[in-house]
């Protein structure tokens, strides 16, 4: 896997970089090497990994990737934490997996496309569980059907106000038990109203349905 470990010069972060270095993972390290506390140790923490930053880094430039000459699988970025929203997505695409490559994989798997939103300076991803995309999405498409199906009605109804229940069905394209039930629900809703009986009468459209 490729993975980004931020503050690696810390404590938690070179354990879990060599951890991650150690079983065969892909590691981009970013530290902004800063004096919280003694810089020295960092330096050797940095160097027992295979960055030698004496000799290697350019202190002046946060953008030049630096191969670790012990892990051929890591590169060390110099960035502070602050400017990390800039330069993360670039990161990512470039050794990670990638925001877009991400986004096909969950489309390919069939979930909807998860969230990416900046917080603080960081990054914050919103996964969907494909099981409740998929009812969600199958609840919705449902109720657009209805929708639709109820705007047809009341379009055909104002065309010709005479229109029996059972001459709906075919102009529709649903069955005579949907009709009924998108009737009765129209009515209930107060968009339509049937005005004397059911064969020798006619519908009343009082307003749109949304």
């Amino acid at each position: 896997m490729k993975m980004l470990v931020t503050e690696k010069a810390g404590f938690i972060g070179f354990y879990l970089a060599k951890k991650l270095l150690d079983r065969g993972d892909t590691v981009v390290w970013i530290d902004n090497i800063n004096d919280y506390y003694d810089v020295n140790l960092k330096y050797g923490r940095l160097k027992e990994l295979g960055i030698n930053c004496h000799s290697q880094l350019d202190w002046k430039s946060t953008s030049v990737a630096i191969q670790s000459t012990t892990y051929k699988n890591h590169k060390f970025y110099k960035i502070d934490l602050a400017e990390l929203n800039n330069k993360i997505t670039d990161i990512i695409e470039k050794y990670g997996s990638g925001v877009k490559r991400v986004i096909k994989l969950f489309k390919e798997y069939g979930s909807k496309e998860p969230l990416f939103e900046d917080r603080l300076g960081g990054m914050v991803v919103v996964v969907y569980k494909k099981e409740h995309f998929k009812e969600t999405t199958q609840e919705t498409t449902q109720e657009i059907k209805k929708l639709s199906t109820r705007k047809k009605i009341i379009k055909e109804l104002k065309n010709n106000s005479f229109l029996t229940r059972d001459d709906l069905p075919s102009k529709i394209g649903v069955s005579s038990n949907a009709i009924k039930q998108h009737l009765a629900k129209l009515k209930s809703d107060g968009i339509i109203k049937r005005i004397g009986s059911t064969k020798s009468g006619y519908w009343e459209v009082l307003r749109d349905g949304k």
